[in-house]
């Protein structure tokens, strides 16, 4: 990430619109609404979840739309309790009508209320962006985890596309 150079004054609505894209995204995935999350992306968008690719807004519906379960142990699951996700140190470059971001996340579950949080995941993120009709979308999304990867994708890890 060298030649991260400070946020020009003009940029300052779009880092703002795009942290909103982020915190809508993540809020939508860590509820497990998870139809229409495409929407985020741009028709020929790239989601890369630890190395597996998955490109276009069908395949990108399709992957979350069966990531309404975990797998854990082995076994399907679906979650109880609540599950939060924290995004951490983000780093979002404006470059016109382009973007990118590098952030980290950390997804937590609580069965019970009367408990202490589990750490479930966290990992690091690439995205970028590009700006269509006025509104912020996700071209390319690399997410590489350092902990907590679940299966399938974990398998990819070996081979994945480095996070610039």
């Amino acid at each position: 990430m060298s030649g991260i150079k400070p946020l020009a004054a003009e940029h300052l609505l779009a880092r703002m619109q795009i942290e909103d894209l982020l915190y809508q995204y993540y809020t939508v995935l860590v509820d497990f609404e998870r139809e229409g999350m495409a929407y985020h992306f741009t028709e020929d968008g790239i989601l890369d979840l630890n190395g597996k690719v998955f490109k276009g807004h069908a395949e990108i519906d399709a992957t979350y739309a069966d990531s309404s379960t975990i797998i854990e142990g082995g076994t399907e699951a679906t979650p109880k309790g609540t599950y939060r996700m924290l995004l951490n140190n983000p780093v979002i470059q404006v470059k016109g009508d382009t973007a990118t971001a590098h952030l980290l996340y950390t997804g937590f579950m609580c069965e019970d209320v009367r408990k202490p949080p589990r750490l479930v995941e966290m990992g690091r993120e690439y995205t970028e962006f590009v700006k269509v009709d006025g509104r912020w979308l996700i071209s390319k999304r690399l997410i590489r985890s350092d902990a907590g990867a679940l299966e399938p994708f974990a398998s990819y890890l070996d081979t994945a596309e480095k996070i610039p």
